[in-house]
């Protein structure tokens, strides 16, 4: 693979995204090439050509260093349109002043930057270059910055392995059409039309009149918007949504929030029993739909949650809803049919009649909105368990809860990802109740629990999922209030 690779010397970023987009990396590679061999006679026609060959290169995978977004700051400076002043000027000097003259004070633009703050390398990995290696190479130890002018950079390319690919460290940007952050990249014809653009801002003034058109000049000929997906660890986790329904008269069917882990005990059951009857192997309801797996096969696996009603300050915050969540990546191939298995099957505790059934959700659903996102600001609904007792001689050791929680927050794939969090014994969502009164398994009983509510560097979708509950729904967050 080719390896296209930048280092913010500053550790600064001004641009309006992160990563930085797949198209501002290509302007600041022409950029910095061009700066460097426009005045003499170094530039090739390999340069051209291994820039028509990147720009028709499908989006590349970035992966990037964890950033922190600074606070804003204000610029003032004069406007671009100076020349109106100067024209009232002219004429007075011929004896026609202006009847609504410009007012310099009034061309003093205010202006908001607000810094990234990122230490290490941002890497840009497409397929291997072939004959267009050197050119590439020349012009990535040419780039000068990357983001506005005051973000100097250095660069470099590359040839990888897929495993030296795999390795580098950072968080991993994939283009993916069901991701949520959209970055621009280069289109066929745009860096003939950059090339036009500067060619014609050359010309004397006089020439080029009506001819210079700078927005249409730096934007891509047809604007390609691609999806990324962003890398919370959890990446996309498929879902399919139910509501549950009473099997007398088809009337909404609820269980209390303390409760809750009995539907999702229920719920895998159902899950294990359609697959069951049809056709799938026993290895399969082992490991990915009863979560017996181990070690790498431990997290390959449902996750069973139920959705207590919340959003508003008179709800009752009772289950009227669940979710089954596949692991990170696309559905299993036996798990793409789940939602026409699920339709209509029935729950039941051990022994006992069955009192409701499964109906598919729309995504529309208010309620199931709040569990998906996309949000920067979390809170529990269903208390987060830790891994560990986070008690010293008795007493709660605020360091080892700390230590307890943020493991679980990369337990959950959420490391790099949480900017702050507040923990408490209290619920966040009107209807739910306080993290000791949950019922759980007598397996997860003796560990401690909070309500957490936590902020991200970034937004993101849910569901969220954290502590070793996290399967059957326990440590559920929902977004906001």
């Amino acid at each position: 693979m080719l390896d296209l690779s930048v280092v913010l010397l500053a550790g600064t970023y001004h641009g309006t995204e992160w990563p930085p987009s797949p198209a501002r990396f290509f302007q600041a590679l022409i950029s910095g090439s061009r700066c460097r061999f426009r005045r003499g006679d170094g530039w090739r026609s390999e340069f051209d050509d291994a820039l028509l060959w990147l720009e028709a290169q499908p989006p590349p995978v970035i992966v990037a260093p964890p950033h922190r977004v600074g606070s804003s700051y204000l610029l003032f400076g004069p406007d671009n349109d100076m020349d109106l002043w100067v024209r009232d000027r002219l004429s007075e000097a011929r004896g026609r002043p202006s009847k609504k003259p410009t007012d310099p004070a009034t061309l003093r633009s205010q202006l908001e930057r607000r810094p990234t703050y990122a230490s290490g390398e941002v890497h840009y990995l497409y397929p291997d270059a072939g004959a267009h290696f050197p050119a590439l190479e020349t012009m990535a130890n040419s780039l000068l910055a990357l983001g506005h002018g005051i973000d100097l950079a250095s660069g470099r390319a590359r040839v990888l392995t897929e495993k030296e690919s795999v390795g580098l460290k950072g968080e991993r940007w994939v283009p993916d059409p069901g991701g949520t952050e959209r970055l621009y990249a280069p289109v066929p014809g745009w860096y003939g039309r950059l090339e036009a653009n500067y060619r014609k801002w050359r010309l004397p003034p006089s020439e080029t009149a009506h001819t210079v058109d700078a927005r249409r000049g730096t934007v891509p000929p047809s604007v390609r918007g691609v999806t990324y997906r962003e890398p919370w660890g959890q990446d996309f986790r498929p879902i399919h949504a139910f509501a549950l329904e009473q099997l007398e008269d088809g009337r909404p069917f609820s269980v209390s929030w303390e409760d809750a882990m009995e539907v999702s005990g229920q719920l895998r059951h159902a899950v294990s029993e359609v697959f069951r009857s049809d056709g799938a192997d026993e290895s399969f309801l082992r490991v990915y739909v009863l979560g017996h797996g181990e070690g790498e096969e431990r997290d390959r696996r449902l996750s069973y949650a139920p959705l207590p009603s919340i959003g508003h300050q008179h709800v009752d915050g009772r289950v009227r809803r669940v979710l089954v969540v596949g692991p990170p990546g696309p559905w299993d191939s036996r798990a793409g049919s789940l939602s026409s298995l699920l339709d209509g099957a029935r729950l039941a505790a051990p022994g006992a009649a069955a009192k409701a059934c499964l109906v598919p959700v729309p995504k529309a659903d208010p309620v199931l909105a709040r569990y998906l996102g996309p949000s920067r600001s979390w809170s529990s609904v269903t208390p987060v368990i830790l891994h560990g007792h986070d008690e010293r001689r008795g007493r709660v050791d605020i360091e080892r809860t700390r230590a307890l929680l943020e493991q679980a927050f990369k337990q959950a794939g959420l490391g790099a990802s949480v900017a702050t969090y507040v923990y408490r014994n209290a619920p966040w969502w009107p209807g739910t109740g306080s993290a000791r009164s949950m019922r759980v398994p007598a397996h997860l009983a003796t560990w401690p629990r909070y309500h957490i509510r936590v902020e991200l560097r970034r937004e993101m979708r849910g569901p969220l999922l954290v502590g070793i509950g996290r399967h059957y729904g326990i440590g559920l967050f929902a977004a906001g209030p």
